[in-house]
């Protein structure tokens, strides 16, 4: 369950075209009781394509059904780290707490090989993907029950 949902979240972006200028940022968030998702976008000014990603997901252990630390690390180390770990352009880190763990990862999709990332996300989309687009996956996220955040003010988790 809560692989497939880290995984979900990333298969939410698909494919489109480019641009340059000024880098700008929109920024997502979707929280229940017990899990907090939150997806900023980079992107050129004036352009549909996608340059960087940054995933925030933070989970209770409740929420991920398992004891504490432990369970939670070997969870998020060994099912997702493994998938990501060699790719270009990944960056993942973890942080754990007494009642909670935070997974965040920044990928980079100036450097990032989509098939690669296709093969690690379980979505074959991305393989025919040239880049991916800021419009589709911004309408993916929404469909997803994710909502716009606005300067940056994330709700907080409560159940912690």
């Amino acid at each position: 369950m809560f692989l497939g949902l880290a995984l979900s979240l990333l298969a939410v972006f698909t494919l489109t075209a480019c641009g340059s200028k000024q880098t700008e940022s929109v920024s997502y968030q979707r929280i229940s009781d017990n899990d907090d998702s939150r997806e900023t976008l980079y992107f050129k000014e004036g352009s549909d394509e996608m340059i960087k990603q940054v995933t925030v997901y933070t989970v209770t252990y409740q929420g991920m059904e398992v004891a504490g630390k432990d369970e939670a690390k070997d969870l998020f180390e060994n099912d997702i780290y493994r998938a990501y770990k060699n790719l270009d352009g990944v960056d993942l880190s973890f942080d754990y707490s007494d009642t909670k763990a935070t997974m965040t990862m920044v990928l980079d999709y100036t450097k990032v090989d989509l098939s690669q990332l296709a093969d690690a996300d379980e979505n074959p989309d991305l393989k025919q993907a040239d880049y991916l687009s800021i419009k589709q996956t911004e309408e993916n996220l929404k469909n997803a029950g994710f909502e716009k955040v606005s300067d940056n003010k994330f709700q907080e988790l409560q159940n912690q």
